[in-house]
């Protein structure tokens, strides 16, 4: 049989969200992320939206496993879904894998998935005549790697979200010299983010954006009220070095948005400037509102 590699987007082309692509190598199936997508005004009535995946129900026994790039919901909020019908090994960073647990964990239907596998920047993994590895990344959460799959016509490269930022923090840096690396060896394929990328300019740094909160925070005096995507980890990071130094105290609202947080913690993936900046919902009524964030 002639060698042949095809790539079937299930989502992620042409919109933001459900970033799920099948990258088939012959007889051998890699799943590359597996998100959901929030719906549109005109989806009245629906909570989530979850790719198709019916071509992978007649092909359940090619796919070789999933291999994530983050750990936002874009990337692994259909996990639990999946992992319900495919019992087929996860792959992820350690942060990546422990927020994807979180998900698997609150369904009923795939609570009991444990195939779960952490992976680095450093990590190979043969799969006969396909290898897999991965690169650091820039995004708003640590942890983020893409993915770099070799195969005897060439390597295929998936980016998942990301920015070039250097001025970020260590672990959230992109490794430019492996993506040199990689160029050098001969891509065929490059699976690319290309969100905002009709738009001229550079985006803004991780830096300049954390001047900014802080600047917005040492402006007001009242209480200050921040909406953020629970798993924008960074986000967080920048949010509480600015209340910690206008002397705010930190309350979060929302389950998940402690689940994450705290994972975060655990990992040393988000830290506290200061001990006492966290204070429960509860214990709130004992601030007054130019104290909290």
């Amino acid at each position: 049989m002639s060698k042949q590699i095809r790539i079937i987007p299930f989502g992620g082309v042409r919109e933001n969200g459900k970033n799920m692509y099948a990258l088939e190598v012959n007889d051998d199936i890699f799943i590359l992320d597996c998100g959901l997508k929030y719906p549109e005004n005109e989806l009245l009535g629906i909570d989530i939206v979850i790719p198709d995946w019916n071509y992978l129900r007649e092909h359940a026994d090619q796919i070789v496993g999933v291999f994530l790039t983050h750990g936002h919901a874009d990337a692994i909020g259909a996990l639990p879904y999946f992992v319900s019908e495919f019992n087929v090994p996860v792959f992820g960073s350690n942060l990546t894998i422990e927020l994807a647990k979180l998900n698997v964990e609150n369904d009923p239907q795939s609570k009991k998935f444990n195939d779960f596998h952490v992976v680095d920047a450093d990590t190979e993994i043969d799969f006969g005549e396909e290898t897999v590895s991965f690169f650091k990344t820039t995004h708003s959460i640590p942890e983020s790697l893409g993915i770099d799959v070799k195969t005897p016509l060439g390597q295929v490269v998936y980016t998942g979200d990301f920015k070039f930022d250097q001025t970020a923090a260590p672990f959230y840096q992109t490794d430019l010299a492996r993506l040199g690396e990689i160029g050098k060896n001969g891509v065929v394929a490059l699976l690319s983010d290309s969100a905002g990328a009709e738009q001229y300019g550079d985006s803004a740094t991780e830096n300049q954006i954390s001047n900014f909160v802080k600047d917005q925070f040492a402006a007001h005096d009242g209480r200050i009220i921040v909406a953020s995507v629970a798993s924008n980890i960074l986000r967080m990071q920048q949010i509480f070095d600015a209340a910690a130094a206008t002397d705010r105290k930190v309350v979060l609202m929302g389950h998940d948005l402690e689940k994450i947080v705290r994972t975060a913690m655990k990992l040393d993936k988000l830290e506290l400037p200061v001990d006492d900046l966290l204070v429960n919902p509860k214990d709130m009524k004992t601030l007054t509102p130019e104290q909290t964030v």
